[in-house]
Formats: structure tokens, sequence, C-alpha cells
């Protein structure tokens, strides 16, 4: 309970990296004893309206890179935090506002360099490794999926193989097809190879500690099944083995050393709640009352208008396989929901809405 699933189990298993959304700081759950600690300490969010996202072991399970939210600068930033010092140092800053966010996927088995993903407000994505030591960046591909055709977003679940020969990733081939392929990119960037050619939803779990297997999950059976590939010189060389069928919808959150593979679910759904309280106390005066009730179980991140007459939020449509979030706006007078489209091809549930000071837009 209480866990996210933006994080990763630590390469010997023994620990959950998350954000302890209590306080937005980053955290590890000891998986044996099922305690939790936080290991930055930015406060209550009545302090600081920072926190933390996408956290990511290094190989050797000494050090955690992640994502972080800078509110005075309205951007995120790369950190790394050692547990023995437990002091946090910037990675990478968009000092220059070239690009719109930053996101680490993945560690080299080196552990000098992290796979880092650019994200440009463009629809395009820069992929490339950051060195911890200097900060330098090797970028090894660049993604647009709107340039591609691509109707599906941009490219996710980025591992590194680990001998450090091969990026997997999983990537909808274009238009408006329903299937996504999982490709096999050289770390160089100088060679790549379309794993399969199925008109399956197929997306990457993780490599085999040994190298010599990819894991993803895939419906080509009818139901969403975790499945596994002999894989060399980024080419499968069997056909691929259904290990479990019918998983259902699941987050993947990583292999261990001891070839077991972690996946994440989220059970219970999350709506929008109003509830009226004591400013001086903080205490309910009602029990809180559910304000949304189209797609319940599906509603989150609300925010008021600055007149407090509507509110809004991003709902999601849960599909087998594909998810889609909608832009919605609910007003406390009539009753009403009014979705807004967008037209951006990449928007969910971290996109973040925010209203402006006049109440006549809402920022993205």
């Amino acid at each position: 309970p209480r866990i996210d699933l933006l994080g990763g189990i630590s390469p010997d298993g023994r620990y959950l990296c998350f954000t302890d959304w209590n306080t937005g700081d980053l955290a590890i759950r000891e998986l044996a004893t099922g305690k939790n600690r936080r290991i930055t300490d930015k406060g209550p969010w009545t302090k600081s309206y920072e926190f933390a996202m996408f956290s990511k072991w290094s190989p050797d399970g000494q050090y955690i890179a992640y994502l972080w939210y800078n509110p005075n600068a309205e951007r995120f930033e790369l950190h790394l935090i050692g547990l023995k010092d437990l002091q946090p140092r910037i990675l990478f800053e968009n000092s220059e506002n070239e690009y719109a966010n930053v996101q680490p996927f993945d560690w080299h088995p080196d552990g000098k360099r992290v796979l880092v993903g650019f994200y440009k407000g463009d629809n395009t994505l820069e992929l490339g490794f950051l060195s911890v030591a200097d900060k330098n960046i090797q970028i090894v591909k660049t993604f647009n999926w709107k340039m591609e055709g691509n109707r599906g977003g941009s490219p996710h679940n980025f591992v590194v193989s680990p001998d450090g020969s091969t990026i997997a990733y999983d990537y909808y081939p274009g238009n408006t097809s329903k299937s996504r392929d999982i490709f096999l990119l050289s770390s160089d960037g100088t060679h790549e190879q379309k794993l399969f050619d199925h008109p399956a939803y197929d997306f990457v779990c993780d490599w085999t500690p040994d190298g010599r297997h990819l894991l993803f999950a895939s419906d080509r059976t009818g139901d969403l099944g975790l499945w596994g590939v002999r894989v060399k010189e980024r080419k499968a060389q069997e056909s691929p083995i259904l290990l479990k069928d019918d998983v259902g919808m699941f987050i993947p959150i990583g292999c261990t050393r001891q070839n077991q593979l972690y996946i994440g679910y989220y059970k219970e759904g999350r709506d929008i709640y109003l509830a009226e309280i004591d400013s001086a106390t903080g205490q309910f005066l009602a029990p809180p009352t559910k304000q949304v009730r189209l797609y319940e179980g599906c509603n989150a991140i609300p925010e008021f208008s600055p007149d407090g007459k509507h509110l809004t939020y991003v709902s999601s449509r849960v599909g087998t396989p594909q998810v889609t979030y909608a832009l919605c706006v609910y007003s406390f007078e009539k009753d009403e929901i009014h979705e807004i489209d967008t037209g951006l091809e990449r928007f969910n549930q971290w996109s973040f809405p925010q209203w402006r000071p006049d109440g006549q837009a809402i920022s993205l």
C-alpha cells in the first residue's frame, strides 16, 4: 500500500525505490521487513512543492538517479543520490530551456552513465547517455513521432542489455496502428533491428541478468501474457516462449540478479473528492464527497479554477492494452463535464494541468 510504480527494484532484490507522495520525497522500501525510509528530506507539501519521480538504481545498488521537480524554475532536473552519504547532486538541469522535460530510463552496466531521454516541445525525444562524472551527453538516437507519422506517442521502456551493447525499447510502428513493436538499438546508435514483425501489442519488460533473453509482454494470444525470447546480435534466435498467460495490464519494475522479474499493478482507482476543513485545526468538518461520477476510478490531478466555479482534472480511458487520457473541466454550478481536445501528441496524467490566473486558459 501507498507505493507508486514509477521506481524500480534494486539489483539484489532487497529494496524498491519509489516516491513517497505523503511528502514527495524519494524513498526506499525494504521488502523483507516492509519498512519505508525517505532518503530525501524536502519537508511537507506546505513547505515545498518539490517532488521526485522515475527513480532508477545503479548496477551496484549504491546510487539512485531520479527526476526532481524544481517549482521555482518550473522544470524537472535529473538528480543523483548515494545511499551512503544521502547528498543529492544535480546531473542535468535545463538552464537554457532547450528541453521540455528529461527522464532517466536505465543505467549502463558500467555504472558510469545513465540512459536518459531529453524531450523537446516539438514531439522530439533525444536518447543518450549522460556521464555521471563529468555530465557529458552522448546522443544515441533522435525520435520525432509526428514526423514519422506515429500517432501513438513516444517510445517507452528503454532497457540496456547486461553487456551494454544493446538498448531495447518499444514503439508504435506509425499511422493509426494499435500494435506496438519492440526494437533493438546498438548503444552507439549505428545499428537498429525490429525484433518481430507481428501485429500484436508488445512492450519491453527487461533483460535477463545473463543478457541472453529479453522479457516482454504481448497480447498475441488474446490476453496479455509474459514472454521471453533468446536474443543474439540484436536478432531473435528462436520463437518466443510464453512464460505466463493472462497476466493483466501491469508495469514492469525490473529483473534482479536472482532472475526475478518484478511487476506492479494499479488495483485501486483514483477519484476526486471534496472535503470541507477547519483551516485552524486542519480537521474535516464533514466526510469527503466524490465530485466526479463519470469514469469512476480513473480521475486524478484536480485543480480549482481561480473563481472556484470549475475543476480541471485528467481522466484516463483504460482499455486493453492501450490507455488514453482526456483533459476535463467540471462545472460545480451546472454539474456538467466538458472534455477538451488538447491536440497534443503527448498528454497523460503527468501533464499537471494548471489554470492561468485569469481563468481563461489552462497550461499543460
